[in-house]
């Protein structure tokens, strides 16, 4: 990257991961979101065996956590020994607090994991468009304000969306040529998408799209041996990537294929529930302005579907535009994750955040495409009100994420005898 592009993307890092530690012990010393001991006391229970024994959530995150805690551990114990504990209390108190110490570390690690989703992201954006969408789409993904909220927990969604990004920035590399170690690649980013959360393995629908998309756009042959050679082992590398973060998904299968209960991983499945068919459209549509609008920032959920609307405008006028295939794939699998997720009887928000990459890069085309288009039919005034407008577009999700931290650092009272005093709104 030239200079030129590398300086606004660092500022854009800087601002995304401000954002996500800017009150990163928010609730302290009560821990208020019911999920978050389930990530820590798993983690920390692996000192004792490396099977956490349930399978409700996939465990590659938790081994995450357990690892950074074993690092941090043996980096107390050093500072013990040489000496420097006293010293350390007095400028970092919660060091040796191990009621509350882990829980930082693991939002930490979320917040950081949150700030970097702009990097894949942003890699996409250059890979179908250009440097300035790319931005763009990076700074909406910095600024969305449940992605921000949630990157305060020690939860799984933040990090499954990260690897869902990286999966889909390996499926643009797809798209724009053959390579049969982009397909590995993709693949290996879905295993570990759907091993954080096993609702991230809905991106490997992203593999076979890009693939045949590709094939559509140069006029190839869709049956070719490498062709689905490479197909066969994308699919190869997201099981084992899948594998690699939850080994006893194999090793203890017995209990990851129950469905009596939390223990068992095809419980989930049943837990989220179903609505009906004729339910589900009618919720497709409520749970965009009554839930998902406020989550991902209003503007960039409207500049998402006016692209959406226009993509399907050029496809039924047959619209020869060039870029109409690269928004296509963005488009559809996006639309099929709002909706599938619109079916579920929980309907909760942070179930959505698999369509955020999509939707940040869809709004970053959608802004830089709508100023060259009314650019030059402005004035130099009217030039000065895109701008303008451009400036609300970003303000109004990033007032949103500030009130959300707000929110979070405000003080609950206690309840007695209670460690989990309210409760995310999400749920």
């Amino acid at each position: 990257m030239s200079k030129k592009w590398i300086n606004p993307l660092l500022i854009i890092l800087a601002l995304a991961l401000l954002l996500r530690l800017a009150g990163i012990q928010h609730s302290f010393p009560v821990i208020r979101h019911p999920d978050e001991p389930a990530v820590v006391r798993a983690a920390l229970a692996m000192r004792f065996n490396l099977n956490p024994g349930h399978f409700d959530w996939p465990h590659l995150y938790i081994y995450m956590n357990f690892f950074i805690y074993k690092v941090f551990a043996l980096f107390r114990d050093y500072a013990a020994a040489w000496g420097y504990r006293t010293l350390i209390i007095q400028w970092i108190p919660l060091f040796w607090n191990d009621n509350l110490i882990f829980y930082l570390i693991s939002r930490i690690l979320s917040a950081t994991i949150g700030a970097l989703t702009i990097l894949p992201v942003y890699l996409s954006a250059k890979n179908l468009f250009n440097k300035k969408i790319a931005l763009f789409s990076a700074l909406a993904m910095a600024l969305m304000p449940f992605h921000v909220r949630h990157s305060h927990y020690a939860l799984i969604d933040v990090p499954m969306t990260f690897f869902l990004s990286w999966a889909l920035y390996c499926s643009t590399n797809i798209f724009k040529r053959f390579r049969t170690e982009d397909y590995i690649l993709a693949g290996l980013f879905v295993g570990f998408a759907a091993s954080t959360k096993y609702n991230g393995g809905l991106s490997a629908i992203l593999v076979p799209l890009a693939h045949f998309l590709r094939i559509y756009k140069e006029k190839g042959s869709y049956i070719t041996f490498e062709g689905i050679n490479s197909l066969f082992l994308a699919a190869a590398a997201s099981f084992f990537g899948f594998i690699l973060g939850t080994p006893y998904a194999l090793l203890d299968y017995k209990t990851f294929s129950r469905t009596d209960g939390p223990t068992g991983a095809f419980w989930q499945f049943t837990n989220v529930g179903k609505v009906e068919f004729h339910k589900q459209i009618v919720r497709f549509f409520t749970s965009m302005w009554e839930k998902i609008a406020s989550d991902v920032g209003y503007t960039f959920l409207v500049g998402y579907w006016i692209v959406f609307l226009a993509t399907i405008k050029d496809l039924i006028i047959r619209k020869r535009s060039p870029d109409l295939i690269r928004r296509l794939f963005l488009a559809i699998p996006s639309v099929l994750f709002f909706f599938y997720i619109s079916g579920f009887y929980k309907n909760r928000s942070h179930y959505y955040m698999i369509t955020y990459p999509f939707v940040a890069i869809i709004a970053g085309y959608f802004i830089v495409m709508a100023g060259e288009y009314l650019k030059p039919k402005l004035s130099s005034l009217g030039r000065f009100l895109i701008l303008l407008l451009t400036l609300i577009f970003f303000i109004i999700p990033l007032y949103f994420a500030i009130m959300n931290i707000i929110d979070l650092t405000e003080v609950v009272p206690l309840r007695p005898d209670s460690k989990i005093v309210g409760g995310d709104p999400d749920l």
